[in-house]
């Protein structure tokens, strides 16, 4: 046999401090200032960190009472970390308090207190986030869920397991333990929010095509309506008849998809959209090319939005003598119906009413023939994700160097990953085994009995005859969970402590007085130990 030896008094090196670090412990503790985010903002897509709560720490105790001389190990667990969920909120219509906040982590567990006292549960942390919102893992970009309903939860950050107290670990053969767990670390990633507007049809169009206006006169929003190009900057929603939702998108033009005017940023909030009414203004100075350059844009974007939607077109402002001259005449409304591809078009004008309420009338029955879609189905990038999540500490850690795959295991469970670090020292790597990475973090290396149970694990799981067999040599530095240990072919922990303190337990040690702290942390030698 061949283990690893730990070093007592604390690993040689741990994962190294990062985002996890500056938020633990707090439900929202910004890394970094950034300027405040105007109320009026209209922001639909943000980047922020979650991370579940840390596990408390077990406890090491003894029952001390009157009249129990001897009551044995009393030490309590930690408590769990608390998770952090994001919730669907109608009443919510932008991502806007994620524009100056985005660190939010739940609470950790407490402690394990004597007496057998378990530690309380960190508190779970809710993030409320508009209907419709899409969630991405921002590492990954996998889609882990979409809120479309109210009230709907999404589980995104796992809280860590509270740590064991040395109760727990009493046995009939170990009824005095002197060892207890450090609590799990809580999971964390980066997630990518982007909003996108639930809505029954979605109204396009170049600018000052009537948009804002079609949506005034069919509905009660009050947009803001101007003769000049551009005036809507973020989505309008409205509701005709009570269940029809309609969204007004900021105008497009020529080249949105190369990012001029407001560019397509908005065009993702019609994608879950049943139907688009694609309005076409009457006094345009060429309605037929305003008409192919949308589509066009339409189709860069998502080629899903022209070939799979129910488009239907308005011509409208026909309030004004342009247009009308333009739709009397039978060479235009041909040319323009020509250009549609289908009979589904209508002249209309919002300002007067012309031809309002009966369009509605025939959109609404349209809408009726067309199925809910599948909300993740409309997504481009519909690949749904484990929605409940969880990760190991070490997971997202690159790793540097030239690297050699070992396949050193009998039964494939696990594998050992060889480094050649650029200082020449050998790193052995071991993967695949997330139970024992979650070991390696919660073992509490200042007890030598849990660096005695971990070397236990490691036999029981065969690491330690994969490496042997692997070619690994002494001195060679093995690596779980980031966590780096020295190797060492002598398989008495205890003994090469002692080596290097200069004593060979297998010499003559009558000099040698062996102290134990009151914590039972560390052998400690008096400073007449023999140097022979």
């Amino acid at each position: 046999m061949a283990p690893l030896r730990a070093s007592l008094e604390r690993p040689r090196s741990v994962t190294p401090a990062d985002d996890d670090n500056q938020v633990l412990g707090s439900t929202k503790v910004p890394t970094r200032k950034r300027e405040p985010t105007s109320a009026y903002s209209y922001i639909d897509r943000a980047r922020i960190r979650v991370k579940g709560g840390d596990g408390g720490d077990g406890c090491v105790a003894w029952r001390r009472e009157r009249g129990n001389a001897r009551g044995g190990p009393a030490g309590g667990n930690g408590g769990r970390g608390g998770d952090v969920y994001l919730v669907a909120d109608a009443g919510l219509n932008t991502l806007v308090k994620f524009g100056s906040v985005v660190h939010f982590a739940a609470e950790n567990g407490e402690k394990g207190q004597p007496k057998n006292c378990t530690g309380a549960d960190g508190k779970a942390l809710e993030l409320r986030v508009p209907l419709g919102t899409v969630v991405y893992d921002a590492e990954t970009g996998a889609l882990l869920g979409d809120l479309d309903q109210v009230g709907a939860r999404l589980l995104v950050a796992r809280g860590g397991r509270g740590g064991r107290g040395n109760a727990a670990f009493k046995t009939d053969r170990n009824r005095a333990p002197v060892i207890r767990e450090k609590g799990e670390p809580g999971t964390g990633c980066w997630l990518r929010l982007e909003l996108r507007v639930l809505a029954d049809i979605g109204i396009i169009g170049c600018p000052n095509a009537g948009k804002s206006t079609w949506l005034a006169a069919v509905s009660n929003a009050r947009p803001k309506i101007a003769d000049y190009p551009f005036t809507t900057l973020v989505p309008n929603l409205g509701v005709y008849a009570e269940n029809v939702v309609l969204a007004d998108i900021p105008g497009l033009c020529e080249g949105a998809h190369l990012g001029r005017g407001l560019g397509i940023g908005f065009l993702r909030h019609i994608e879950r959209c049943r139907m688009i009414l694609h309005l076409v203004a009457g006094d345009a100075p060429d309605p037929l090319y305003d008409l192919q350059a949308i589509r066009l844009e339409l189709a860069l974007f998502n080629p899903r939005l022209v070939q799979d939607k129910l488009h239907v077109v308005l011509f409208t402002k026909m309030d004004l003598p342009l247009a009308q001259q333009r739709w009397n005449d039978a060479s235009f409304r041909e040319a323009f119906q020509k250009a549609v591809g289908h009979r589904r078009i209508a002249a209309v004008s919002a300002v007067t009413g012309q031809g309002v309420e009966e369009t509605m009338q025939r959109v609404c029955k349209l809408l009726e023939k067309i199925p809910q879609p599948d909300r993740l189905s409309s997504l481009p990038d519909a690949s749904p994700g484990v929605l409940e999540q969880s990760r190991s500490p070490a997971a997202a850690d690159t790793f540097r160097g030239d690297h050699d795959a070992i396949g050193a295991s009998v039964d494939g469970t696990f594998r050992i990953q060889k480094e050649r670090m650029a200082d020449g020292q050998r790193r052995w790597r071991i993967l695949g085994l997330p139970k024992l990475e979650r070991l390696a973090v919660m073992t509490d290396w200042a007890y030598p009995e849990a660096v005695d149970r971990f070397q236990r694990v490691l036999r029981a799981l065969g690491v330690t005859e994969a490496l042997s067999q692997s070619g690994i040599r002494a001195g060679d530095v093995v690596v779980i969970a980031n966590i780096e240990f020295d190797y060492t072919p002598d398989d008495n922990v205890f003994y090469q402590n002692a080596l290097e303190d200069g004593v060979d337990l297998f010499k003559d040690t009558s000099d040698v007085e062996i102290a134990v702290d009151e914590d039972h942390d560390y052998r400690e030698w008096s400073e007449n130990v023999s140097q022979s």
